[in-house]
């Protein structure tokens, strides 16, 4: 199928220019799909010769990090696994049979080749090829470019010789987002004999990619450790060296939706309610491809590895979903629940919430809205507590509370009531509270903790603290439960002078804990007017265990309930494929003599985001990758992914 190819003399200057455009936009973010080097034509050479020479794939690659040929060549070699773009195959991994490889380790028996329309409609994995095409670096990754007219490819009779995985380990000698980590498995078989675990899959549905790690998933940094910038950065560097993604065989965006949605790729058989995988289930002895490309989590590129056929990917299931929440001794039952923006005004053009007119958030449509309040009641009601504080709530004047509420006296059976606030603050969401009525009774007024009240609390980024006292019916005991939710690490707090400075603690650390500090002080003003000094403080306070603002809380003389009771390998929240706990249960010196226990739920976090409420249908302010495949199953009227983070319980015995 080769053919003579005519030299690019006249073509040279606009192929510069185009290749030029192309990687401008690249390094910008302004392609995603194309930005694997399977997806360009490469670099050309107008002095290659017109005849081919024959060689070897280790030849091609060299020891160095680029190819070392860039005149036309032929290789006899083995096809290993396919390549698509927008379902249609436009490139394969090719592979020397281990009875052509040479003695160097350091060169890669393994390269992409770059065929578009030239490639065989017969091709598949196991085929013994010969392929011709010129050498070309696109991105840092080695391929041969057979889609011109030089170019081509013969699809042999004869029976290949064995291709032989590479060994390969974990954690790596450095990051595995360094393009020189593995340059000599670059393009291989690869494969890892040790057990590797799921870390992340907030990616699945967009970019067909997982997150795996070495042996156990990792807890955040300042989860165990104090902040510092030497040691979060020697963390980091652990950390990167410790995973790998496993990709699917394309670079797609939202390659299941389209006009005939497809299931996810992972698991095996695809992504269904009957047919899942959560955080900490693994996988051993994976083997596929080793491929140097984009990657969809960090936006740059980064090792993975592409499947494989004929390879079993199957999660073994050692993290089980818990059907119910343990059970916790004590008289009443107190539960905290940021429940990601739960709105009854629907996200849409035209919509504005809250008291600044903001935009919405949450659920798309009308249907989305009953399928997220049917999750968060479900998951309500199973928690079985007497007191709710929950995170995230529409802004209003209370009627997505109060929609929470009546559902869930008409599910429990019990008469619950919500602390009528109204709006508070000015953002787009609030806390709220819920009580059993047989149970406990408010004790006097709620209590507001803003800029108003002390200017270290920043009501423009944190929202404003909520705080009521409550009777307990059966004791008479009088005790305060507070809600809070501060502000997120990923917020720009710059125009504060308040940047991630690099220590574990994130963006905004000075104005979470300047927060944390005027709320200790508050709270020693009895605000509730309630003369009782059992405070228990509920909500997301976006900080880790040894960060500063819970720090700061334990020097006002609150203990840490989640630390106490559960210990350092408590989590309510996966990002980056690090377990923590952002959600926090703090308890005064007086009452936490009367906790009876402290649970988490493992509801949400370990759970792919794509069994949340959302639907298959594209809505009109909906983001694509919000939108979800009907190629199978994945919504049930059940607690699982009500939310990102997992709801927490603590028990109290007056």
């Amino acid at each position: 199928m080769s053919v003579t190819r005519k030299t690019f003399c006249i073509a040279i200057l606009p192929i510069i220019l185009l290749f030029t455009a192309w990687a401008t936009l690249a390094l910008t973010g302004g392609i995603r799909t194309n930005q694997s080097k399977s997806h360009t034509k490469g670099d050309y050479n107008s002095s290659d010769s017109l005849s081919a020479i024959s060689v070897k794939v280790h030849d091609i690659q060299g020891s160095g990090s680029t190819v070392q040929i860039k005149k036309r060549v032929t290789v006899e070699a083995v096809v290993t696994t396919l390549f698509e773009k927008n379902n249609a195959v436009e490139g394969f991994f090719l592979q020397e049979e281990d009875t052509d490889a040479d003695a160097d380790l350091l060169t890669s028996e393994g390269i992409f080749v770059y065929c578009g329309r030239q490639c065989p409609a017969a091709l598949s994995a196991g085929q013994l090829v010969n392929v011709s095409g010129i050498p070309a670096e696109y991105f840092g990754m080695s391929q041969i470019n057979a889609n011109n007219k030089s170019g081509g490819i013969t699809i042999l009779s004869r029976a290949p010789a064995r291709v032989s995985p590479t060994v390969f380990t974990l954690p790596a000698n450095g990051s595995t987002a360094d393009e020189a980590m593995f340059e000599f498995l670059e393009g291989m078989l690869v494969t890892h004999p040790k057990k590797l675990v799921i870390s992340e899959y907030f990616q699945l549905g967009r970019f067909g990619q997982l997150v795996l790690s070495a042996a156990t998933r990792t807890h955040q940094f300042t989860t165990t450790n104090l902040p510092s910038i030497a040691n979060f950065s020697r963390f980091q560097d652990t950390l990167n060296a410790s995973r790998i993604i496993l990709d699917d065989l394309n670079n797609d965006q939202n390659e299941a939706l389209g006009k005939l949605d497809k299931p996810y790729f992972y698991p095996q058989g695809g992504l269904s309610t009957n047919n899942y995988f959560r955080g900490g289930d693994s996988i051993n002895d994976l083997t596929g491809v080793m491929h140097w490309s984009f990657s969809g989590s960090k936006g740059t590129n980064a090792w993975r590895i592409r499947p494989v056929p004929n390879q079993d990917y199957t999660f073994l299931p050692e993290n089980p979903r818990p059907n119910n929440p343990a059970s916790i001794a004590g008289d009443l039952k107190v539960a905290s629940f940021n429940v990601l923006n739960y709105f009854t005004t629907i996200d849409t053009a035209g919509n504005v919430c809250g008291p600044s007119r903001l935009a919405c958030r949450g659920a798309d449509s009308a249907a989305e809205i009953h399928r997220q309040h049917s999750k968060i009641i479900a998951a309500l009601s199973q928690l079985n507590a007497d007191i709710f504080v929950l995170v995230e709530i529409e802004n209003d004047e209370g009627a997505a509370l109060q929609s929470l509420t009546t559902a869930l006296s008409g599910v429990t059976g019990k008469e619950f009531r919500m602390i009528d606030t109204g709006s508070i603050g000015t953002d787009a969401i609030k806390v709220g509270m819920l009580y059993n009525v047989d149970k406990v009774n408010p004790a006097g007024s709620f209590a507001i903790l803003n800029s108003d009240v002390d200017s270290r609390f920043n009501d423009s980024r944190n929202r404003p603290m909520l705080a009521q006292a409550f009777t307990e019916l059966a004791s008479g005991a009088k005790f305060t439960i507070v809600a809070g939710h501060l502000k997120s690490k990923g917020s720009n707090c710059d125009n504060l002078g308040d940047r991630d400075i690099g220590d574990g603690q994130g963006n905004c650390n000075k104005t979470r804990t300047l927060a944390t500090q005027a709320l200790a002080d508050w709270l020693a003003t009895d605000p509730t007017h309630s003369g009782n000094s059992n405070i228990l403080i509920l909500g997301d306070f976006n900080a880790y265990a040894m960060e500063d603002p819970i720090v700061t809380m334990e020097r006002a003389g609150y203990t840490n309930l989640i630390q106490k009771i559960i210990g350092q390998d408590a989590y309510s929240y996966v990002f980056d494929g690090q377990l923590g706990y952002l959600d926090h249960a703090l308890a005064s010196p007086s009452l936490q003599t009367q906790v009876t226990g402290a649970f988490i739920w493992h509801i949400n976090a370990d759970e792919v985001n794509l069994l949340d409420y959302n639907d298959t249908i594209q809505d009109p302010s909906e983001a694509t990758f919000e939108r979800r495949s009907s190629a199978n199953e994945l919504f049930t009227e059940n607690p699982t992914r009500a939310s990102d983070h997992d709801p927490i319980i603590v028990g109290l015995s007056f």
